[in-house]
C-alpha cells in the first residue's frame, strides 16, 4: 500500500509555536494551544475564522477535554493547569501542583483526567460535583481575570454564541504520583480503559493500571528519553517513540516483550496517532516531518514535509478528524492533510 497526501487547508493566526491539538466537542471542530498563550477553536469549514477561548498568559503545552462534563484542561509551560467550561467559555479553576510544564493531558474512565508533568509526577484529577457560583478548588480566577482578550494579530475571531451554563463540574486533585526524576512526556489509555502507558524522560515507558495506578511493567525503551506512546487499535501492542527517533512495538499479550524496532525519524518523535479506522499511523517529529505508516506492518507510506507544502520547522502535534490528518508545528501553522491510498 502507498499513500499520497497533501495539505488542503491551512489554519493560521497564532503568534507562537503550536504545541497542542485536541478534538472539539462538536464534529469538525478542534482546539489548538500555542506558545502565545492562546487556546483557539477552529472549524474545518471555516479555516480562516478561529474562536479565541482563553489566553492563559503562558505557553500552552497540552490540551485535554473531559467530554461528559464539557470541560477543557490546559497545561502550561510553568506547570499550571487551567480548567475552562466549554459551554460558558469561562475559566473556572487554576491549579498549580506541577513544578514544571504539563506535557500531556488524557481523559480516563470515571470523569478523571491524567496529566504528565515535567517534574516527573503524574497527577490525576476528578469531578466531585457541580457548583453554580465561584469555585473554591485550586484557585478560581473568574472575578480576577480580565474580560475576553483581543485575538492575535491576523486572526479573525468568531463571536461566541454559546449560552452560559447554569452549573459546572468542580474538579479536585485525587493523586499525584512520582514516577521518575525526568519529564513525563506522554500518556496513552488502553482501549479497555484498564491501563495507561507513560513515556518518561529517563528512557522508560511505564505501564500502570488505571484505578489505583500500581506499576505493572517498566520497559527500557529509548536512549535519551521516551517522548510518545500509543496503544495499537488493531493488535495487542503498545507503540512508543523517543528522542532516538525510533519506533518500538511491545507485545501487550506477552508481558510487553519487544516485537519490532526501527528508525522512523531523525529527531525526537512527539506524536504517535492512529487513524479512526485503525489502518494508518501518523508520527510527528522534531526533524520537521510528519510520516504515515501502514498500521499493520509499519511500512512507510508517505513523508509529509516541506516540499509537499508541509511544515518548515518541528512538527509538534497531530490528531485525526473525519479521515483527515491535522498537524501543528513550530512554524505557527496548522495543516489539514487529505489523501488517497493505493
Amino acid at each position: 500500500m502507498s499513500a499520497r497526501y497533501a495539505p488542503t487547508l491551512s489554519f493560521s493566526g497564532h503568534r507562537g509555536p503550536i504545541y497542542a491539538l485536541a478534538q472539539g466537542l462538536n464534529g469538525g471542530s478542534f482546539l489548538s494551544g500555542s506558545g502565545d498563550g492562546l487556546v483557539v477553536e477552529w472549524h474545518e469549514d471555516r479555516p480562516q475564522l478561529g474562536a479565541l477561548l482563553v489566553n492563559v498568559g503562558q505557553a500552552v503545552f497540552a490540551l485535554g477535554v473531559m467530554r461528559q462534563a464539557g470541560l477543557l484542561f490546559i497545561g502550561t509551560e510553568g506547570g499550571g493547569l487551567h480548567v475552562v467550561d466549554l459551554v460558558s467559555r469561562k475559566e473556572i479553576h487554576l491549579f498549580e501542583v506541577h513544578k514544571k510544564g504539563v506535557f500531556r493531558i488524557v481523559e480516563l474512565p470515571g470523569e478523571r483526567m491524567a496529566c504528565a508533568g515535567g517534574d516527573g509526577t503524574l497527577s490525576v484529577w476528578g469531578s466531585v460535583g457541580t457548583e453554580r457560583e465561584k469555585v473554591q478548588g485550586g484557585r478560581l480566577k473568574e472575578e480576577e481575570r480580565p474580560g475576553r482578550p483581543d485575538g492575535p494579530s491576523g486572526l479573525p475571531l468568531s463571536p461566541s454564541t454559546s449560552p452560559l451554563s447554569p452549573s459546572f463540574a468542580r474538579i479536585a486533585l485525587q493523586r499525584q504520583i512520582p514516577l521518575c526524576e525526568e519529564k513525563l512526556r506522554d500518556i496513552a489509555l488502553s482501549a479497555d480503559g484498564g491501563s495507561i502507558a507513560v513515556a518518561c524522560g529517563d528512557g522508560t515507558v511505564r505501564v500502570l493500571e488505571s484505578t489505583l495506578f500500581n506499576e505493572l511493567f517498566t520497559l527500557s525503551a529509548h536512549a535519551g528519553g521516551s517522548t510518545s506512546v500509543a496503544w495499537h487499535p488493531g493488535k495487542p501492542a503498545l507503540v512508543s517513540g523517543g528522542k532516538d527517533g525510533h519506533i518500538r512495538l511491545w507485545r501487550s499479550d506477552d508481558a510487553f516483550t519487544p516485537s519490532l524496532a526501527f528508525p522512523a525519524h531523525r529527531g525526537s518523535i512527539y506524536t504517535i496517532a492512529f487513524s479512526e479506522e485503525g489502518h494508518l499511523c501518523a508520527t510527528t517529529s522534531r526533524d520537521k516531518t510528519a510520516k504515515l505508516w501502514d498500521a499493520s506492518t509499519f511500512d512507510a507510506l508517505a513523508r509529509l514535509d516541506r516540499p509537499l507544502g508541509g511544515h518548515t520547522h518541528s512538527v509538534n502535534a497531530a490528531i485525526w478528524s473525519c479521515g483527515a490528518l491535522i498537524t501543528a508545528g513550530d512554524d505557527k501553522r496548522i495543516l489539514l492533510w487529505r489523501g488517497s491510498h493505493t
